[in-house]
């Protein structure tokens, strides 16, 4: 620079004001370059520093998320999704204190974190622990637990509705809940007719297998050309007599011979299909009953 400057005094008094304007042009540019490359440089620290926050999450650095919070760092609506995902409680809740409205800001949270795959029971139940709105829509227009159903989670779908959920939300695009769930009922809650409280149920079902002996009888019979009376009129007595023996020792009953229920409904089965073969072989052996 001094170069540049010495020849310009050793000129004489006729460059002079050129120099100073010279120098006053290099003094005035010195701070503009030196703003130019602070505003420059912020952004990076700042993305720097948000990239950062976000593999520490992403990675489920718990210390590392800390540390970096601990330093200043600001967390972002879009940093408790990714943390949603990563499953681990401590580091979601971490995340949730420096977010205090967290649920105002983002009230399709639940259902977003469904509709994205998320099927963990711990972080649901937390969620909606924490405040989660339940009839929050995501960007497809599905309630949380349109969301769960859609994905085909069954399990969470129950426990949405069991805290509360709406069972007849609609979505965006017309379905609703049954579009893509079906509650299974599984076997052992199933509960079987009883006597006591639904009497023709419990008898039809008692005596369905002298029905299914009865009828490929009497279709044999007919084939043969021969008369299907005796097998009829036995198979009224068999279920007068079965339906007499049920009522009597299952109705009302106390202490019963057998427990009630399904039990009670083998034993009442068994009794009619054992009283109707026997009166059925009684009755087809007799001269009369062959010509009937």
């Amino acid at each position: 620079m001094r170069y540049l400057i010495r020849p310009l005094f050793q000129a004489g008094a006729m460059t002079r004001p050129i120099t100073a304007l010279l120098l006053g042009l290099l003094l005035a540019s010195t701070p503009l370059l030196a703003a130019d490359n602070g505003t420059l440089e912020a952004p990076a620290l700042h993305q720097s520093s948000a990239t950062r926050l976000s593999d520490a999450i992403t990675d489920g650095d718990l210390g590392q998320v800390r540390s970096l919070l601990a330093a200043g760092h600001a967390v972002h609506s879009a940093d408790l999704p990714l943390a949603l995902h990563g499953g681990r409680l401590p580091l979601i809740r971490l995340l949730a204190d420096a977010l205090p409205e967290r649920h105002r800001h983002a009230p399709d949270l639940l259902a977003t974190y469904l509709a994205e795959g998320g099927s963990d029971p711990a972080v649901v139940e937390w969620l909606l622990l924490d405040g989660a709105a339940l009839e929050g829509r995501n960007s497809a227009g599905d309630t949380a637990v349109l969301a769960a159903a859609r994905q085909g989670q069954h399990a969470l779908v129950q426990m949405l509705l069991a805290y509360g959920a709406d069972p007849q939300a609609i979505s965006a695009s017309g379905c609703d809940l049954g579009c893509f769930y079906r509650p299974v009922t599984p076997l052992a809650t199933r509960q079987w007719p009883t006597i006591d409280q639904r009497p023709a149920a419990f008898m039809l079902l008692a005596v369905a297998p002298a029905l299914l002996l009865y009828f490929p009888l009497a279709a044999c019979r007919l084939h043969r050309r021969r008369a299907t009376g005796p097998l009829t009129l036995g198979l009224i007595v068999a279920l007068g007599l079965s339906i007499s023996l049920s009522a009597s020792l299952f109705f009302r009953c106390d202490p019963c011979l057998v427990a009630p229920g399904p039990p009670q409904l083998l034993v009442s089965a068994a009794a009619s299909l054992l009283l109707t073969l026997a009166i059925f072989i009684v009755l087809l052996r007799r001269p009369f009953f062959r010509t009937f």
